[in-house]
């Protein structure tokens, strides 16, 4: 290979429950360690009727919740029952959420033996605030019927109807405007506790056999998960809810029977048991049979010491409840999966280098802050090896990477680490030029065994032969400008070359990512342009979501120089959040 990787990964590899579902989500923290003034609050019994978003108020307070907005709202009525009998939820989304951003879906299954509690009692209401507040994510708890008046299996149906009714949200014309507005579904996830991870078991299983269209289901999260025992004991609870079972051969409860486990339609999966829980071997043995039958996905297990079942929902506030929301110890850290990050250094393509101090120093503290790995490119530089040589080589590094998709790769980093499905190119100045080339690429050629979620381009150096807001003032750096991309491009027929201005590339449009962050700063030449390609981007009929992030009083790659810097410390949170 050509050009030479310098491969980071971070130094902690703890796996955290939310993180290894939800890969692209950076904890609000501060949102939910800072206020302090909350009331709790007990819904009373759920209503078809939808209540307005901002009609919603906290019932023994006069004020909104500022964690989160919940809603009570009817998803579908079904045909020939009573307005009484309609499938319910309750939804939460973070009071904020960035202009533009897309937030992944969290549908959330209450556990209860499969014949109380409820999306509307007091824990629940809890723990699903806490996880929208530390995940930054739309959650749906469904309100399914319950037995012994509605037996097994109408809670499955119910909640395949719920999951049916967050697609139908697909194209922006669902009858809830939240979900319209700010939902990825290309991020959905399905969890829940006891009984409620065996319903999201088999809703997963059900998404294996019928197909939702517009809806991607990522992964589902089984917390103390109500299932039959290695040995064929099934809980008596479950004769109670479903009459007709035919017990430990039934494989809604026994999935260790279920000649279709391999088949379940997510990418990850996380079990979580608890030390002196009635249900932990149940769990383990799940786990077991999962990863034997044939399921491509990454499985992942934690194991809580000291605790019973579901102590989190009654204890929230303990050490262990606050780590498994947030970071608990995994059984098996070699199955750990992390996002992948190619960087492109800057530099005019003629200078730096990975492995230069500057950028080893900065994709070091990149790799601690995102837990990712990074992948930073060595490409060949002007004028010894004149463009287009560097996009030549970028692309090339670009498939060496996705050779490992399949772990048959010759670093074991990337074999055993990362998560295809979440790639990332980003670069800085030159290196800015390179990523969304080559994201350009990926969209026109594929990337084989490799998914490119986003691009994040730092003070991008693009130009073009029409000056752009304020470049025409600046007649030194115009002048710079133009004649570095002849130095380092020869053969180019100047500053309208698609490669330089992207504007003119008639492939624009196909740039093969959903998401791309822009940072410009302030006193930066470059500035107008990292603008420019976000409105045209927009105009370009690109179906993706861009941001830009702007640095007030700072110049062209001002992180590099002074990386502790506030600016520079808020671009890289920037990047996280992103």
């Amino acid at each position: 290979m050509p050009p030479t990787c310098f491969t980071l990964k971070p130094l902690s590899l703890h796996f955290p429950f939310l993180s290894h579902l939800l890969p692209n989500v950076r904890w609000n923290q501060t949102t939910a360690t800072t206020t302090t003034t909350t009331r709790s609050h007990t819904s009373s019994s759920p209503t078809s009727e939808p209540i307005k978003t901002d009609e919603w108020k906290d019932s023994s307070a006069s004020t909104e919740f500022p964690l989160y907005k919940s809603q009570l709202h009817c998803l579908l009525q079904r045909r020939g029952l009573s307005p009484e009998s309609a499938v319910s939820a309750r939804l939460f989304k973070p009071t904020t959420v960035g202009p533009n951003r897309r937030l992944p879906v969290l549908v959330y299954f209450h556990g209860g033996a499969y014949c109380f509690g409820s999306p509307f009692c007091a824990e629940y209401h809890n723990h699903l605030t806490s996880l929208v507040a530390e995940a930054n994510v739309i959650a749906i708890s469904v309100d399914y019927r319950l037995a012994p008046e509605y037996p097994i299996p109408i809670a499955y149906e119910d909640s395949w109807a719920a999951l049916k009714w967050v697609a139908s949200h697909c194209n922006g014309q669902g009858p809830e405007n939240w979900i319209n507005d700010n939902a990825d579904l290309r991020r959905v996830f399905v969890a829940g506790d006891s009984a409620g991870a065996n319903i999201a078991h088999n809703t997963a299983m059900k998404a294996g056999e019928e197909e939702l269209a517009g809806l991607e289901l990522n992964g589902a999260c089984l917390v103390h998960p109500d299932f039959a025992s290695k040995e064929g004991h099934v809980p008596e609870a479950w004769f109670f809810a479903c009459p007709d079972t035919s017990g430990a051969s039934d494989p809604r409860i026994n999935p260790a029977v279920d000649s279709r486990l391999g088949k379940m339609r997510c990418r990850r999966v996380l079990v979580c048991v608890a030390e002196k829980d009635w249900a932990k071997e149940r769990g383990l043995f799940y786990y077991e049979k999962l990863r034997k039958s044939g399921w491509t996905g990454a499985a992942e297990i934690v194991e809580t010491e000291g605790e019973g079942h579901v102590f989190h929902l009654f204890n929230p506030n303990c050490e262990n409840a606050v780590n498994l929301v947030k970071s608990p110890k995994t059984a098996n850290p070699t199955h750990k999966k992390l996002p992948l990050l190619i960087y492109f250094h800057g530099g005019g393509f003629c200078i730096e280098t990975a492995f230069s101090p500057t950028y080893h120093n900065y994709l070091n503290s990149l790799a601690a802050e995102a837990n990712a790995v990074i992948v930073s490119v060595d490409y060949r530089r002007a004028p010894e090896y004149p463009l287009p040589i560097a996009y030549d080589d970028s692309w090339t590094a670009i498939k060496w990477a996705a050779s490992h998709s399949e772990r048959g790769g010759d670093e074991v980093w990337l074999n055993d680490y990362v998560d295809w499905d979440e790639v990332f190119f980003a670069g800085d100045s030159a290196g800015a030029n390179l990523a969304h080339n080559m994201a350009v690429r990926v969209g026109l050629e594929g990337l084989d065994g490799a998914r490119l979620v986003g691009i994040v381009l730092v003070h991008p150096y693009f130009w073009g032969k029409e000056p752009i807001g304020k470049e025409g003032d600046n007649i030194m750096g115009k002048a710079f400008a133009e004649n570095l991309w002849l130095f380092v491009c020869p053969s180019s027929s100047g500053s309208d070359d698609p490669l330089m201005n992207p504007v003119k590339d008639p492939n624009f449009s196909k740039l093969g990512c959903k998401k791309v962050l822009v940072c410009v700063a302030e006193k930066d030449l470059l500035r107008d342009r990292g603008w420019y390609y976000k409105q045209e981007l927009e105009k370009s009929g690109w179906g993706g979501v861009v941001e830009v992030m702007e640095a007030g009083g700072e110049d062209h790659v001002f992180h590099l120089f002074n990386p502790t810097c506030e600016n520079a410390v808020a671009m890289l949170k920037g990047w996280l959040l992103s």
